[in-house]
């Protein structure tokens, strides 16, 4: 009966405002490297239409972001203060892996293009996670520097990457979306633990790509 008497955030191995400080000391560390990579992304992805060769960049970016967020910011300064990050590390590895694979013999992010609700969803969270998500850090009272930045930061990493799985039919995409969906579960209970409502974008990110998918097979 006494594990019934405790609370998510009994299990919290940092107080929320280390967790909130590591963001922003990461980015100082090498600023303005956390702008480049979803300035690069967002760029891309406008011209995606017009150039051959913008999918297998959209791939390159996104498996060297996982590979340095996993690097840099898990392995360096999260799992100093959660000790259980360091077994992420490799997962992390594991998907640049995953999208250079993708992205070289599969054509990446190309054919043909998504439509209807799949589409809106996989626009929305690719450009909320790319060009939105760092102004999360305004409300806490911390500047932009201190904002999670997809490349650097793991929740818009997973988010981006969920988006534009969304945004391709190619079927060997769903082997790039376990580790990303497990980013946002593992995100979603420290969040909540932290009491930060940040906790839901991260549901409703995994929610909205299971519900798109699932839909759409049953229309298949």
């Amino acid at each position: 009966m006494q594990w019934l008497d405790y609370r998510l955030r009994d299990f919290l191995l940092f107080a929320p405002d280390t967790y909130w400080r590591l963001f922003e000391q990461a980015n100082q560390a090498v600023w303005p490297l956390p702008l480049i990579v979803p300035l690069l992304l967002a760029c891309c992805l406008a011209a995606r239409r017009r150039a051959g060769a913008v999918p297998y960049l959209v791939t390159g970016l996104l498996a060297a972001a996982w590979a340095w967020c996993g690097g840099y910011f898990v392995g360096r300064w999260y799992a100093p203060v959660n000790w259980l990050a360091t077994y992420a590390v490799p997962a992390f590895y594991l998907q640049a892996l995953l999208l250079l694979w993708f992205g070289m013999f599969r054509n990446g992010f190309g054919g043909q293009p998504v439509t209807g609700a799949r589409r809106v969803v996989g626009w929305t969270m690719t450009a909320g996670a790319l060009l939105f998500y760092p102004l999360a850090a305004l409300p806490r009272g911390q500047g932009v520097i201190a904002g999670e930045f997809a490349g650097t930061a793991p929740d818009p990493t997973a988010i981006a990457t969920l988006g534009l799985c969304l945004l391709t039919r190619r079927l060997t995409a769903a082997a790039c979306l376990p580790i990303p969906l497990l980013v946002c579960a593992a995100s979603f209970l420290t969040l909540r633990a932290m009491e930060s409502w940040q906790a839901w974008l991260l549901l409703a990110a995994a929610a909205a790509t299971l519900g798109v998918l699932a839909t759409n097979s049953r229309v298949r």
